[in-house]
């Protein structure tokens, strides 16, 4: 293996390992706010004493608000939405992988045509990935909308 070979197989290690570390530390940061929400929810229904004020308060447009989880159906469009938006950045990512893949002319050195070419695959594989980010977007989008996830 070459030395750029290798380097490359070391910054593809790094960044599974960083993405890897920023999931958990998500993952961590979700459950503390899921248990402080519950708390919170527990200490508002113990300060409204009777049931049916807080069932009333609860139905109301602030209490919507203010008692939404990570299943509410804004939380699930922010998803869509995330997920769409990333389809959108490899599609990009892509097609600058494709300029830059652009054939240099007869005569050039054989290194930079071998760059094009590898540029061209990064290319057509990113935009591979964007494109079926966009179409996993809209299907979950469709079947959300299908199952009235998303509301109405």
């Amino acid at each position: 293996m070459a030395s750029d070979d290798l380097l490359m197989v070391a910054v593809l290690i790094v960044g599974i390992v960083v993405v890897a570390i920023v999931h958990m530390l998500r993952r961590r940061l979700q459950a503390q706010r899921r248990i402080a929400r519950d708390a919170m929810v527990g200490r508002l229904a113990q300060r409204f004493g009777d049931g049916d004020a807080f069932v009333a308060f609860a139905q109301s447009p602030d209490g919507r608000a203010l008692l939404e989880n990570e299943y509410s159906p804004a939380a699930m469009a922010h998803r869509l939405l995330g997920l769409v938006q990333f389809g959108i950045v490899a599609c990009a990512i892509g097609v600058a992988f494709l300029i830059n893949g652009v054939a240099p002319p007869p005569g050039t050195d054989i290194n930079f045509v071998r760059e094009a070419e590898e540029a061209r695959q990064w290319g057509s594989l990113t935009i591979a990935l964007g494109v079926g980010l966009l179409i996993a977007g809209a299907v979950s989008a469709w079947v959300a909308r299908r199952w009235r996830v998303l509301g109405e």
